[in-house]
């Protein structure tokens, strides 16, 4: 039986942006980037993940509280997710589903570049790999059909 782990997903790198930019800086760097979450690196270490979740709350809140000023000029630590879920790559897929069914995402951390791998991408590999056993699947049914007929 073949057994997948996590290395097996395509999964994008971190990007990441420094603790002192502005949260509306890290939006446009989502928006250019096209990732829903950003690493946020303070005193050379990732200090967190930050996300448009994460920005949406702080911006929520900020708004209940009525805060003066724009929220989205202050620093983006101040909404960095601290206590973002882990995975390594050599992880089974099965890990993978318990940690992705508390969280939209997961870290992958190796030896290298830290990746982010959202459930979407997750959704997308298992699509992908089991588009070819519903194929066959099809075909066994029509080969059944003509032969009853």
């Amino acid at each position: 039986m073949i057994q997948h782990t996590v290395s097996d997903i395509n999964a994008p790198d971190l990007e990441s942006v420094n603790s002192d930019v502005t949260l509306d800086t890290a939006l446009e760097r989502m928006f250019g980037t096209g990732q829903p979450q950003l690493g946020v690196i303070h005193n050379d270490n990732l200090a967190g993940i930050i996300s448009h979740r994460d920005i949406t709350r702080v911006l929520h809140l900020s708004d209940q509280i009525n805060q003066n000023g724009s929220i989205l000029e202050k620093p983006v630590i101040m909404a960095v997710n601290r206590s973002f879920t882990r995975v390594k790559s050599d992880d089974d897929l099965f890990t993978l589903f318990d940690k992705l069914a508390d969280a939209p995402y997961v870290l992958i951390e190796d030896d290298g570049d830290p990746k982010v791998l959202r459930d979407v991408r997750l959704h997308q590999f298992l699509k992908d790999e089991i588009k070819e056993f519903l194929l066959i699947e099809e075909i066994e049914r029509t080969i059944r059909n003509i032969i009853r007929q």
